[in-house]
This record gives C-alpha cells, structure tokens and sequence, in this order.
C-alpha cells in the first residue's frame, strides 16, 4: 500500500463497502436471512488478531479481509508503519468531502468512525475502528444496509467482531486508546412523525418503513430494526377486548402479561404492557385500547428490552398520547328498559325460560336476555333475518369453536337458541367469537352501515347468501 494515499484508501474502503453491500441485497427475506447462524475465522498480523464472519469473499482490492452477505459487510485493512491516530484524522477529513456520507461522527479518543451514506436508494450505516498495533494500523469498516442496524442480530455480529480485537504490542501513542469496542449506533437525525388517519382515528407515527406483513386486524404498520409501531382495530367492544386479551395472552408460549388496567373510572380506555420472546432477547410491547367509529382501536409499540433508551421512551409515549378519536362515541351496553321489566315482565320470562336453551351468555359475559330483546324488536335486523328460519352460528375461536342453532318464526324473531347445529339449515354463519361478541353487544345500534362492517368478517353456507344480504343492504330493501 506504500504507493496509494490516505484519501483513496477511504475512497476505496467506502466503494467496497458499496459493490460488496449491493451485489447481495437480493435476497428474498432479509429478516429470516440474518438469522441463518454462521461461523467466525481469525485473521492475524504480527501482534494484532480479530474475529470476522465466514462470509463470501469478496472483491477486496487492496484490503486483507472483505466478506459480504449482502445485508452487512466486513472489511480489514491493515497499513504497516503507519500512525493509526495519524491516519484517523486523514480519513476524517476525506469523508468531510465525500459525496456519497451524508452524515458523520467520529470520536478521537476511540479512533471510531460513524457515517450514513447513501448509493442509488440504498442507505448503509457504517462503523469504522482504527487500531494501532506494533507500529501498524489496522483499519475495520463494518456496514450494513440501514434498515437492519436495530436488529439484535446485526448488533450481536457488531460486538462479536469489535470484541475480539487483541494486540499484544500496542503503539506508544495509542496506548490511551483502550480496548473500547462498544458498538454505538451513529447519530440520527430526530425522529420525524407522520399522522395516520381512518375516519375519526388519528395517531402520530415515526416516520418509518412500511410492514410488508401485517395481520388482518392490523390498519397501519411501520417498523425500524426491531422496534415497530401497529394499530389494530378490533371489531369488539373495549372491555370485551381488554378481558379477552388478557385472559389468552399467556396461552401463548413464551407471553408474559407484565400490566393490564382501566384508564378511566368508566372503563372505556384501558392500556396494557407484556413481553414475548425473540431469539434471545425478549420484546416488549405495550398497547391501549380505546373506542373510535364503533370498533376498538389499539395502538401498539413493540421494542427489544435491552436496547430500549431515552429515545425509545420519547418515541412510545408520543406515539400512545397521540392516539385519539376526533369524536366521541357511545360504548352500547345492551339492557331491558326498566318500563318493558316492570310492564311486561312475562316478555323477560319467556326469553329467559323458553327461547335461551344455551349457558353461552354466562360462560361469556354476556346479558343473552337483553340481546335477545333488542334483537326482536330491531326492525332492521328482523327483515334481514325473516328469510332464515333455520340458522346455524359456528363462533370460530382457537380455544374450540361454539356451535348454536337458531331458530325464528315468519317475521324474523328468535325464538328458540339451542346449543349443537340444525341438520337441514337456511343458512350457516362462521363468524370469530370475538366479533361475534362485538356484535352482540352493540345489539342495541344494530343499522345498515354496523351490519356491513360485521358481514365483512362472517363466511356463509351456502357461500353466496352473505353477497345477496350485503346487495339487499345497498338497495335499500330492508330499510
């Protein structure tokens, strides 16, 4: 290397970092790709030594060491009789007038070199450790694509190579200069937030990349290394999805419920907190729960407990205090008058005697009485039901599903719930059990518009029953 400057040796280094990074950014899946275990060699010069990955080669140029696997690369130059803390300033310098680094921190003291750059639409993170050994300076670039920076992979890799730098013969002018080899994240800019809206919901988000995979519940989803933000909305009451939540949660393997309250004396907001785990490091995420366009709303951020810092804080409480609803909604709680109970009690009588031949109503909070009320004296929802005499409810729930049959008279009214399935049916609905309970309860709001937003989660048999109600709806025939 005597032939070849300071400032092309930078220039080269941040180049190979960039043909190694890009010719293996094709992989299908990044986030199960860096799980994929791998081994470690040793490369050695006189008195200095240091881990690196058993990665592919390669094109390495001058360098002694290059590895890459696409999302994060390796690369280790070593400058015999040069200064390292010489060497360091030079290479500062040089990447003040690089036009790919769009930002940068260095730190003398620990010979750390920190930079963003950027190539076409990729952005990489790179830390850079000079080392001066036996009058040698051995120079270690680490780069991943930005994306991947917060992942507890990425840093664990970060800290097994920086960890294992040994020299035995250190130079005179860096011995101040320990063995300090924490990886410390380069500066970022502050977070920026954008707002997400869905009707009458709001929320301030980072502005971060968007989820590929979300679940079906899930309306917003955006995620930075391993911390994310999700809203779920919940077609459920607040309370019914508060006790649901977290009377299963723990079903789940590995799920801790570490929190769990009402907000407000009325009970009409509740928050949560519960860890789960993730390879070796154990995530927290924490939620509220509020009502907003008749559904439940649920904000949530998700973070990795051991690297969660001031920042993280910031983030979660800005995000969960910006989560509101612009109007408010009444929470339906499905009750008999008071005037029906003491005019017509038999009414009550018989509901509870001869129609109700199920303990659904009991095993699940709900007040089957006063749902079967509302249900019968709902014109709207006897139109729709007076063409179904004989009709199957399958509730879907991982527990084991719930099966009733119902039976209602010419005008659409319930008159016998059984447990168990009618042989010959009208129809059969397969609906969750936790939309299902939402239903129920708002028994007493039932209109058109609440109806189409149930019938988008409910299946039908036979399977073009459920377009037919929904064309009705739009038609106007069952106002």
């Amino acid at each position: 290397m005597a032939n070849i400057t300071k400032k092309q040796i930078i220039s080269c280094i941040i180049l190979f970092t960039i043909l190694i990074l890009i010719t293996g950014c094709n992989q299908p899946k990044l986030e199960d790709y860096i799980k994929e275990p791998y081994e470690y060699l040793i490369y050695n010069h006189e008195d200095f030594s240091i881990k690196y990955p058993e990665w592919p080669e390669a094109e390495k140029g001058d360098a002694e060491i290059a590895v890459s696997r696409g999302y994060c690369s390796l690369i280790i130059n070593t400058m015999e009789a040069t200064n390292a803390n010489s060497l360091h300033d030079q290479m500062v310098d040089a990447i003040k007038i690089s036009p790919q680094v769009i930002s940068h921190d260095e730190d003398s003291n620990k010979l750390l070199i920190k930079s963003v750059s950027t190539y076409q639409e990729h952005k990489l993170v790179s830390q850079m450790k000079l080392v001066g050994c036996n009058n040698n300076a051995h120079v270690i670039n680490i780069a991943c694509l930005e994306e991947l920076v917060g992942y507890p992979e990425i840093l664990s890799f970060y800290n097994d190579v920086m960890d294992s730098i040994e020299c035995n013969k250190v130079d005179d002018d860096n011995k101040d200069d320990k063995k300090e080899t924490e990886i410390e994240t380069p500066k970022e800019e502050p977070t920026t937030y954008e707002t997400f809206e869905q009707e009458d919901f709001q929320i301030q988000s980072p502005e971060w990349a968007e989820m590929d995979d979300m679940g079906t519940d899930t309306v917003f989803g955006v995620s930075k290394g391993s911390a994310s933000v999700i809203v779920n909305k919940h077609n459920a009451l607040p309370k019914d999805l508060f006790n649901w939540i977290t009377s299963n949660l723990e079903d789940n393997e590995g799920h801790k419920l570490l929190s769990a309250k009402p907000i407000n004396n009325d009970e009409s907001e509740y928050e949560y907190k519960y860890s789960l785990p993730y390879g070796e490091y154990t995530l927290i995420a924490e939620s509220r729960i509020f009502y907003c366009n008749y559904q439940s709303y649920a904000p949530v951020v998700v973070y990795i407990e051991s690297l969660a810092d001031e920042e993280t804080e910031k983030i979660k409480e800005k995000v969960l205090d910006s989560a509101v609803c612009k109007k408010t909604y009444t929470i339906p709680e499905p009750e008999i008058p008071e005037e029906i109970i003491e005019e017509q009690p038999e009414i009550i009588e018989e509901i509870k005697d001869e129609i109700i031949k199920t303990d659904i109503g009991n095993e699940y909070g709900l007040d089957a009485e006063a749902i079967v009320y509302f249900i019968n004296t709902n014109p709207f929802f006897t139109k729709v039901m007076a063409d179904f005499p004989k009709a199957n409810l399958v509730l879907a729930d991982p527990a084991g599903n719930v099966e009733l049959k119902i039976t209602l008279d010419n005008n659409g009214k319930i008159t016998l719930i059984e447990n168990g399935l009618h042989e010959e049916y009208d129809v059969t609905l397969y609906v969750s059990l936790r939309d299902a309970i939402n239903i129920l309860n708002n028994a007493a709001n039932i209109n058109p518009i609440t109806l189409l937003k149930f019938a988008v989660s409910v299946t039908t048999d036979p399977i073009e029953i459920k377009q037919q109600v929904i064309e009705k709806v739009l038609k106007g025939e069952y106002k």
